[in-house]
């Protein structure tokens, strides 16, 4: 028996441990739950518009175009910042600069991503063509069984919130957020959780299938109108 984490309304009941959901096919939700057989992708691959749908293909993934007011300062220690801080703190490849403005780009390397959801929507569940969802109960299990893998060798797993942002919006205030967990508004009702994973080698790298073992202690496979 799985804890009770939502209210009546299927909504999250605050200081419970939080749950994770995935939408997929029932095919692959069964898979998911009984051999841990999970597709792991990658930032470049959501860019591939050609073999995704709406939903998933962002040719922008992993690129965050910036805009940088400088007659809008943000005092730094006491000192009022220059342009070149806002480079160096932010990274950004500059396309266009003038005294009261600087444009450009940041861009993340490639790594591989696995996504969720922290909300228990079937709309969400639609826009990926999915009939079946999964609750991921225990998030930290899964990401342990992750790093055990043998398929997966990377360099650390950090997990994270999306960050909607508008072209318009001040990147100052994003502070030191990866441009892999940053995302145009037009996305944000998926409320997108991600698993960012750096590869430790410098090679290419491509979109894979690994199987952690049964995951029937820590998931629970959930179709619409069901009950929580």
């Amino acid at each position: 028996m799985k804890p009770t984490l939502f209210d009546k309304n299927n909504n999250w009941i605050p200081g419970k441990k939080r749950p994770f959901f995935k939408y997929l096919k029932s095919e692959y939700a069964n898979a998911m739950l009984f051999h841990g057989r999970i597709r792991i992708g990658t930032l470049y691959d959501f860019r591939r518009i050609e073999e995704h749908d709406a939903a998933r293909a962002d040719i922008s993934e992993g690129i965050h175009n910036v805009n940088i007011f400088i007659e809008r300062p943000v005092h730094h220690r006491g000192h009022e910042p220059t342009v070149q801080h806002y480079l160096d703190q932010f990274g950004v490849e500059i396309s266009y600069s003038s005294r009261t403005r600087v444009s450009g780009s940041i861009h993340s390397s490639d790594c591989y991503i696995y996504s969720l959801s922290d909300q228990l929507n079937w709309k969400i569940a639609n826009d990926f063509n999915a009939d079946a969802g999964m609750i991921i109960w225990d998030i930290k299990e899964l990401i342990e069984l992750m790093i055990e893998s043998d398929d997966l060798d990377v360099e650390f797993i950090e997990l994270g919130p999306i960050r909607y942002v508008d072209d318009n919006h001040d990147v100052r205030k994003l502070g030191h957020v990866p441009p892999s967990f940053i995302k145009e508004s037009r996305f944000s009702s998926q409320s997108e959780w991600r698993i960012i994973m750096p590869p430790k080698s410098d090679s290419a790298i491509m979109p894979k299938i690994v199987e952690l073992g049964s995951l029937e202690s820590i998931c629970s496979v959930i179709y619409p109108g069901s009950l929580v």
